[in-house]
This record gives structure tokens, sequence and C-alpha cells, in this order.
């Protein structure tokens, strides 16, 4: 958890962190990732094979968080 991504078609724009792991019975297991920065607070949920796929998204280092 709190590892951060972008969609691999951004150009290091929007910083998404995984906020939790979300384990069903009846599906794979799916990220739920919260924006950090502007427009913080808003979430997507992303299956793991899905953020694990360069093609869709990339892991990026932290950004510092504003005072």
């Amino acid at each position: 958890m709190n590892d951060c991504f972008t969609k691999s078609d951004e150009n290091y724009q929007t910083v998404w962190v995984v906020q939790q792991i979300v384990e069903r019975t009846d599906g794979p297991p799916h990220a739920r990732l919260v924006r950090q920065g502007e427009g913080a607070g808003s979430y997507r949920t992303i299956s793991l094979s899905a953020l694990r796929d360069t093609a869709f998204y990339r892991r990026v280092p932290p950004r510092p968080m504003p005072n």
C-alpha cells in the first residue's frame, strides 16, 4: 500500500496512491487508488492485473505533499 502510480499514457501528471487492496470471493483482487495533489480525494478502483500492466500504469516515486 501507499505505492504510487501514474497512467502510462500521461506525462507523470496525475499520481494515484494505493489506499487499499480489495479482495472479493467473486472476482480478481483490485486496488483502490486515491488521487494525490490537485484533485485530491478522487478515487478509482483498478484490478491488480491492470495496475501491474505497464501498458496501463507505471510505478513512480511519491511526490512531496504540499505544506
